[in-house]
């Protein structure tokens, strides 16, 4: 029995290294071809231009979350591939119709005389709302795929995405589009992944067999939306509050420090933070799909594969961190210029809190996925409370922006943190109460048969 286990456990570490090569090659890849054209782009961009960037991104990463309604997060959940079906298109749907009304929003807001007075272009907010409903798309074929265990096409939608960046920031930065370069090429990204995704479910039937169209009725839509309602009810806001956590800073850093020091923060976040997500966001595509099969099976090792999960990241987390901390103050003012020498002595603030965010990023998808919607959404909430009031009581205080940044990154260490605690204690309750389920299934071998000694048994 021991060796059976210890052979399936080593299996399934295979497996995992196996998927994990495959998703951050591509993964890594895009990164690396972004950040390798990031010298060229700080010289070619200002600061300024990258506050609008991180004020676009952060705006976007919490838009794409409303648009879909968070019903593209219970794709992996069901048994059945046409209930899966039906929830990706309902995703789609949702998005494309509330981006409608997003942008008129937008559009009614520039018309607005207050609208003048903001330090934000107009022309770079309202294309927010187009380039978040290609972060919708992409997130749910993500989904799909992963439901699917089709990895390979994750990382090269990545590689996709980053080389239409990359190659938009570029063409924009030398004609001298400053102020919406960065954010075109970003969306531009985004809805190449969105299209390579979208030509792949078109496609995939090319060569093989016809097969029978599954039709989607309304009243199918209408009952994944009844029996997903949670989603939207409780996820949604749970989601955006733990978006608003990790992007304060991009919105609201312009209007406290200015948008120089708004840009150096962009750059940081953006050179440590990312490539730090980008395998987070890959160990979190293969733990959400692992942890969906254990909980349709009701499987215990599901506390297993959490523990390991937070330990191997923290390992790895660390690791990348303390180097991040270590060389970026030396290598920004050397590889950027010498106008980001701000940035690099934000680095090592922003190492912290990125270490938190990269252990604790994938393991408290779990709570979600065991129906503890509530408790995240107190959770996201007990932390974006905590950053509010540390940024602004900074600023009130009269701190500089080193100092709050400071801040900032120990009270994210501090919210990760209470994530983890909290997604280890629950999936320890669950899976001791599917072993006792187990247990009483079980039934008792007749008395005849019993291993008891004679001695102990009773009359």
């Amino acid at each position: 029995m021991s060796h059976n286990s210890n052979t399936e456990q080593s299996g399934r570490l295979r497996q995992l290294a196996s998927r994990m090569l495959v998703l951050c090659s591509g993964t890594s890849l895009a990164h690396l071809l972004m950040f390798a054209f990031s010298p060229l782009l700080t010289r070619l961009f200002s600061p300024a231009s990258f506050a609008v960037l991180g004020f676009h991104q952060a705006t976007l990463a919490v838009l794409a979350m409303v648009l879909t309604l968070q019903y593209e997060v219970a794709i992996p959940i069901p048994e059945e591939e046409k209930q899966a079906n039906v929830l990706l298109k309902l995703s789609v749907r949702v998005a494309v119709i509330l981006t409608v009304l997003t942008t008129a929003l937008a559009v009614i807001w520039g018309l607005l005389p207050i609208s003048a007075q903001w330090w934000m272009p107009l022309s770079a907010l309202a294309i927010i709302p187009i380039c978040s409903l290609g972060e919708a798309v992409a997130r749910s074929y993500r989904l799909s795929c992963i439901r699917q265990a089709q990895f390979s096409r994750l990382s090269l939608a990545r590689v996709l995405q980053a080389v239409a960046t990359v190659a938009c920031h570029i063409v924009t930065g030398v004609f001298g589009w400053l102020t919406l370069g960065l954010p075109l090429g970003d969306g531009l990204g985004r809805w190449t992944a969105a299209g390579y995704f979208v030509w792949l479910s078109r496609s995939s039937g090319a060569g093989k067999e016809p097969q029978p169209a599954q039709t989607i009725s309304l009243a199918d839509y209408r009952a994944a939306m009844q029996r997903y309602m949670q989603f939207p009810t409780f996820v949604m806001p749970g989601v955006i509050i733990a978006s608003l956590v990790n992007v304060l800073p991009a919105l609201v850093l312009p209007s406290l420090y200015g948008e120089e020091f708004a840009g150096q923060f962009a750059l940081a976040n953006r050179s440590v933070l990312m490539p730090l997500m980008v395998i987070s966001q890959a160990v979190t595509q293969i733990y959400v799909s692992d942890a969906s099969k254990y909980l349709r099976n009701q499987d215990p090792s599901l506390r297993t594969l959490i523990r390991t999960t937070a330990v191997q990241m923290g390992l790895l987390g660390l690791v990348l961190s303390i180097g991040a901390a270590l060389t970026g103050p030396l290598l920004f003012p050397l590889v950027f210029g010498a106008k980001w020498s701000v940035a690099g002595h934000i680095v090592p603030l922003l190492a912290l809190s990125a270490f938190a965010q990269f252990v604790g990023g994938p393991v408290n998808q779990v709570l979600v996925l065991l129906g503890k919607e509530s408790r995240k959404l107190l959770l996201n909430t007990i932390g974006l409370v905590s950053v509010i009031a540390v940024l602004f009581v900074s600023h009130w205080l009269g701190w500089g922006p080193i100092t709050a940044t400071t801040a900032y990154a120990i009270t994210i260490l501090g919210v990760q943190t209470l994530y983890l605690w909290q997604s280890i204690a629950v999936v320890e309750e669950q899976a001791t109460a599917w072993e006792r389920d187990r247990a009483e299934a079980i039934p008792f071998p007749p008395a005849s048969t019993q291993a008891i000694p004679p001695q102990r048994r009773v009359a």
